[in-house]
């Protein structure tokens, strides 16, 4: 069974370089996050700020298009 913060999509719309995920519950602890992105971008991506309650997604540059990321 997938719930709300096991799975999920997110934007990062274009000329922008981070996308913050907020968890609808907070976890006891850290969780493992991992973003895989569906289209081909200039640059590269990371995961970053994880806490309890969510996480940020950054671009190393801004696109030109939006950027879709599962």
């Amino acid at each position: 069974m997938v719930g709300n913060d096991t799975a999920g999509k997110v934007i990062v719309k274009a000329n922008e370089t981070k996308v913050e995920v907020k968890f609808n519950k907070a976890y006891a602890s850290n969780p493992v996050v991992n973003a895989t992105a569906l289209d081909f971008i200039d640059g590269q991506y990371r995961i970053t700020d994880v806490t309890l309650n969510g996480f940020a997604i950054e671009l190393s540059k801004a696109q030109a298009t939006d950027v879709n990321l599962n």
